[in-house]
């Protein structure tokens, strides 16, 4: 199936699940307009129909959450294979095997085997321990190329960076000062790396995660706000350049 044939129908589904969504967010309304009327009844004639519609009204909200949030991981895939496709870098033979490597590793770190004993995950991490950017790119490569692969690493993904696809999305990871990207590599490293020496230090280790975390946190409330004005913009980032520096000089007395 061509390229233009396979986002033809995907685009025809996306639109399908709309209309459906839409549709069902009518009937929730509705029901729940329903029920409001119901309740204004005596006790004895509203008991059972209200009941029952509101069981219903809780059950068609659940599906309708469920269709958004498939609406989104496919709005997320969509934009991943646009991307990838307009950068045009799968014609190279070395690009290939780059994402190819780092695809093997996500989808490595989404099984039960241990860590520690997992032969591809000991190289992927030789290679070049956590790269969230790089690891995101290879995301992109399996949406645009084997999207059959692509549940597996997504979720090796969440497993190596604690941060799902779509989360890496919505707090803005790809554009995310570098101070941030640095927490989101580390924290990884020790979490999943470097298992001889974070077993010999486990207070240090859970010190540096805890700097990590405050870092992160400090990018997703901020990217959350609906204020963002240019004090609040200053804070963070001086904020998390003195932590950044803080969890360069722990990590060196670590190593």
């Amino acid at each position: 199936m061509s390229q233009a044939h396979y986002t033809k129908d995907e685009n025809e589904d996306r639109r399908d699940l709309a209309d459906c969504l839409q549709s069902l967010e009518i009937v929730v309304e509705q029901s729940s307009k329903t029920l409001q009327v119901l309740e204004k009844f005596p006790l004895e004639t509203r008991q059972a129909g209200s009941q029952e519609l509101r069981e219903l009204i809780e059950e068609a909200e659940k599906v309708a959450e469920g269709m958004r949030d498939t609406l989104k991981q496919q709005q997320s895939l969509k934009n991943r294979r646009q991307r990838n496709h307009e950068q045009g870098q799968e014609t190279s033979v070395e690009y290939r095997e780059e994402m190819q490597f780092h695809a093997a590793g996500l989808e490595a770190f989404s099984s039960d085997e241990n860590p520690a004993t997992n032969g591809c995950i000991a190289n992927y991490h030789i290679i070049h321990e956590g790269d969230i950017k790089k690891d995101e790119e290879a995301i992109c490569y399996l949406a645009q190329h084997e999207p059959d692969r692509l549940q597996q690493a997504s979720e090796g993904f969440r497993v190596l960076y604690n941060i799902s696809i779509s989360e890496y999305d919505n707090f803005q990871i790809a554009t995310a000062p570098p101070e941030v990207i640095n927490a989101l590599n580390k924290k990884s490293d020790m979490n999943h790396f470097h298992f001889s020496i974070t077993e010999r230090k486990p207070q240090l280790k859970n010190y540096i995660i805890n700097i990590c975390d405050s870092i992160i946190n400090r990018w997703k409330t901020y990217i959350s706000s609906s204020n963002k004005d240019r004090l609040m913009t200053e804070n963070m980032h001086n904020q998390n350049k003195n932590q950044n520096r803080c969890l360069e000089q722990e990590i060196s007395d670590m190593f």
